[in-house]
């Protein structure tokens, strides 16, 4: 299954990073690399460097294409991470990872998929 970490964390994707997946460092190449690789998952975050919105120019084109998003959105407590959820659930995310993020959360979220009742 090809995977593609877009998360601007470092750390966390090198020691992820094998065959099935790649990286993507920046929101102006995301949707082209996504072409290029046709991955079934993309690991996102908010932290990917860039200018592009997120949800609009990203993530909504991203569901369109059926493509299943894993969202790192910060801890559960933190507004922010309240208000990317309000926006993403209606757009069928339903995969988080909160922090502190491991490699290890990331791989349990790819095998095991959020559901709305999640």
């Amino acid at each position: 299954m090809p995977i593609l970490l877009a998360t601007g964390l470092n750390k966390i994707e090198t020691e992820l990073e094998n065959p099935e997946m790649q990286r993507c460092y920046h929101r102006s190449v995301l949707l082209d690399v996504v072409k290029e690789i046709n991955p079934e998952v993309i690991v996102l975050s908010p932290h990917i460097n860039g200018e592009e919105d997120l949800l609009n120019s990203i993530i909504i084109p991203l569901r369109k294409s059926g493509i299943r998003i894993i969202f790192l959105p910060g801890t559960p407590n933190m507004s922010d991470t309240r208000n990317w959820m309000k926006q993403l659930l209606p757009w069928g995310v339903y995969c988080y990872v909160f922090d502190p993020v491991t490699p290890e959360k990331i791989l349990y979220r790819i095998e095991h998929p959020g559901r709305i009742k999640d």
